[in-house]
């Protein structure tokens, strides 16, 4: 099966994101496994995906730090060309009416909202002018 292009999953080394990630390979996509704490686990989603005959590179970042998010798209473009961006990464934080902070919050929509949206931005700009965007 030819490859039909590059897709990064975030969050793709455990829970959903693995099994997205596993999905679109069998499917014949080249994924982009990104993990920000669970290494081993992308290090073996990708080996699990490379064993089956797929294409797959273990990308880290943390989706929270704007820099690691620069630093994440630089390597992303280097790469090769993504066709797509499969947000998974989340941040889970039980809260309650009267232990909810606001910070807390701010933190969970920069994380979980804020932070694909700026990613897919920069691996835009990093591919934009090899596609004409």
């Amino acid at each position: 099966m030819s490859v039909r292009g590059l897709v990064l999953v975030t969050g793709a080394g455990r829970r959903v994101g693995a099994g997205i990630a596993q999905r679109l390979a069998r499917d014949g996509w080249a994924i982009g496994v990104h993990y920000s704490s669970s290494r081993d686990g992308a290090e073996k989603i990708a080996a699990s995906i490379r064993d089956a005959g797929g294409d797959a590179d273990v990308f880290g970042g943390d989706l929270s730090d704007q820099a690691a998010i620069d630093a994440l798209s630089s390597a992303l473009a280097a790469r090769g060309d993504w066709v797509g961006l499969v947000n998974s990464a989340a941040s889970f934080a039980p809260d309650t009416i009267t232990d909810f902070t606001l910070d807390a919050a701010q933190a969970l929509v920069r994380l979980n909202l804020l932070a694909p949206v700026y990613l897919a931005r920069k691996l835009r700009e990093a591919i934009g002018s090899r596609r004409g965007f």
